[in-house]
């Protein structure tokens, strides 16, 4: 994907209190714009919580992204966000946004997305995502409401200079009574990753993901496998959600208790007529000062939970062992029933 932005703050302010992000794999692309409400520093504080959070979580489905980074903002002033995901693998485009941002979608279909009403992080939400198929090449203008929603746009064929468009847009269409910010993206041929699902599914299936657990990224890095596992095993979004925020707590207590020394392991799990995913924690620290404590909560809060105890809420199985000689290892488990089919073929094998 090819993206130009441009962003300016409201004339007389120093701080601008809008942000953007575009992030780019091989199998999709997030175009994100965050407006804090209002100007200046304290804006500008909240579009950039709202950066860090999505850019730190862009793996979950667009609902639970935005949930999270709802709750994220309630210590700010709040911020309108549009959000724009593009997934090479199944040929579709996502859009989900909260208040005034402006979006326009350039293709062959008829994809014409709309808001829904609020704030991030300063009320109550129920985020739409809105889903499309798109045939590329197809082009995305995102903006702040300092860019006029008025503005005309020239046709997809002669978007050959993606920065002399966004600037014609913003000299035209910017307001320097707001801040502005505007991102223009080209998704020229939409060629799925060559990685087809299958050969995904036996890489993050049977086969046991162990990650070395030193830093933030390496939580963040686990936390995603985590949720990647759940969701192609067939747990739901929110149940994925849940497991890959068990995830993050247990990766998390690796880096604050025991220096970033020790390791997380992800594979799914098969009992009789049940399947889900297994997560093992094992540290080279000091261990809980008792292992009742994971279950009610306390010192331990951090990564996306409220601790260790939300490790037990939502795992169906949770084993803690303490001052082995390694350190700590906790094993969670989360379960689902089969399915009928995958059942009878198992039976057939046996």
């Amino acid at each position: 994907m090819e993206y130009n932005a441009i962003s300016y703050s409201k004339e007389g302010e120093k701080n601008c209190g809008d942000s953007y992000l575009v992030k780019d794999s091989v199998d999709e692309a997030l175009i994100v714009v965050m407006d804090g409400l209002g100007h200046g520093e304290e804006a500008g504080r909240a579009a950039e919580v709202a950066r860090r959070c999505f850019e730190e979580n862009y793996y979950f489905d667009l609902r639970t992204l935005i949930s999270i980074c709802h709750e994220r903002l309630r210590k700010t002033r709040g911020a309108a966000v549009g959000v724009v995901r593009i997934d090479r693998r199944r040929m579709k485009l996502q859009y989900s946004g909260i208040g005034n941002i402006n979006v326009k979608i350039l293709s062959d279909l008829s994809i014409h997305p709309i808001n829904k009403p609020g704030i991030l992080g300063a009320n109550k939400i129920n985020p739409l995502v809105l889903e499309y198929d798109y045939k590329p090449p197809i082009g995305v203008i995102l903006c702040s409401d300092g860019v006029s929603e008025k503005m005309e746009v020239k046709k997809l064929d002669s978007w050959t200079d993606l920065g002399k468009i966004a600037n014609e847009l913003m000299t035209k269409y910017g307001r320097h009574t707001d801040d502005a910010t505007i991102v223009v993206a080209l998704e020229r041929d939409g060629q799925p990753s060559s990685r087809d699902p299958a050969s995904i599914n036996k890489e993050l299936g049977a086969d046991r993901c162990t990650l070395k657990i030193t830093n933030n990224f390496d939580v963040r890095k686990a936390t995603k496998y985590a949720y990647e596992l759940s969701k192609r095993v067939g747990f739901s979004d929110v149940e994925s959600t849940n497991i890959a925020i068990a995830t993050s707590e247990l990766a998390s207590n690796i880096v604050v208790h025991a220096n970033g020394r020790g390791e997380i392991s992800i594979a799914e799990a098969s009992e009789g007529a049940r399947e889900g995913v297994e997560i093992i924690a094992s540290d080279q620290g000091k261990g809980f000062t008792s292992a009742k404590a994971v279950g009610t909560g306390g010192p331990f809060s951090h990564g996306l939970g409220k601790g260790l105890a939300s490790v037990r809420r939502l795992m169906d199985n949770c084993e803690i062992k303490e001052n082995n000689p390694n350190g700590t290892i906790v094993q969670a488990v989360k379960w689902r029933t089969k399915e009928k089919g995958k059942r009878d073929d198992e039976e057939r094998h046996r």
